[in-house]
């Protein structure tokens, strides 16, 4: 039976498992988490389901198509109004 220093250790162990996942924790908190993995077969469950949703999520993310640039390419272009041309800002300079 776990004592309740370790369910607590346990359970905030579990909380990193998707940073672990993705490889965003310190060497030693990654450690510690491979070996209450090789201990634990809930953690190691816990990790598996982490994994198949990280690898899902991935995947369904590039099966999406990618939007096109054009909406804010014109955005941007009404933003700064008609670009003015050479003749144009001669003809400002001159009027003056």
């Amino acid at each position: 039976m776990a004592t309740t220093e370790e369910a607590v250790g346990a359970g905030e162990l579990a909380a990193l498992l998707p940073w672990h996942a993705t490889g965003a924790l310190n060497q030693r908190t990654a450690d510690e988490i491979n070996r209450a993995l090789a201990h634990s077969l809930e953690l190691a469950c816990q990790m598996e389901l982490i994994r198949q949703e990280q690898s899902e999520t991935v995947r369904l993310n590039e099966s999406l198509a990618m939007p096109s640039a054009r909406p804010m390419a014109r955005l941007l272009a009404a933003a700064r109004g008609p670009t003015p041309t050479v003749l144009g800002l001669a003809d400002r300079v001159r009027r003056r």
